[in-house]
């Protein structure tokens, strides 16, 4: 094998990690303790932002496995049960696939339209699954406001993701 030829497939397999890897550093911002009061209960799903923008652009680069294992990595720094991010994480991948054909290639407000329905609804399921676990139902005021926030942040983390596809993995956007 060439140099050359080594560096392409070197490339070639360093993308098929970019979602993977860009999701897993999302994660682990969005679980940085910051000085706000409150914000650990109403901070925005970046987790979910990024997943769902894969899942629309890139869903042959997240495979079912990669979205477990960042699941499991957001409960385990989050302090939330094992399991349940990674639940949501797999519902919004089927909710995508099959809602995809209809998502691809719509303008940016469609996108953050699709966005702005499927996200209350998997983080309210994520609230009754909570409430239901710690036999206690949580807040519901910090649960609406976590969702307002996430779907107020989708274009502050689409815009660097686009950037990020663009750069690294082209314009391209698979059938899936």
């Amino acid at each position: 094998m060439s140099p050359a030829t080594f560096a392409s497939q070197t490339t070639r397999w360093a993308s098929y990690l970019v979602p993977l890897a860009t999701t897993f550093i999302v994660t682990l911002v969005a679980v940085l303790p910051l000085p706000i009061p409150y914000y650990a209960i109403t901070a925005p799903s970046l987790t979910l932002i990024a997943v769902f923008y894969w899942m629309v652009f890139r869903p042959d680069l997240m495979p079912t496995v990669g979205l477990f294992a960042i699941g499991i990595v957001n409960d385990a720094l989050s302090g939330a049960p094992l399991g349940l991010s990674s639940l949501i994480y797999l519902i919004t991948y089927m909710v995508i696939l099959s809602q995809r054909r209809f998502i691809v290639g719509q303008s940016f407000l469609i996108l953050w339209c699709a966005f702005g329905l499927l996200a209350p609804a998997v983080l309210l399921l994520n609230w009754v699954v909570l409430s239901l676990m710690r036999e206690a139902v949580l807040s519901p005021l910090a649960a609406l406001s976590g969702i307002a926030l996430t779907v107020l942040a989708f274009p502050l983390l689409a815009w660097p993701l686009v950037r990020v596809q663009r750069i690294l993995l082209g314009n391209e956007t698979m059938a899936g």
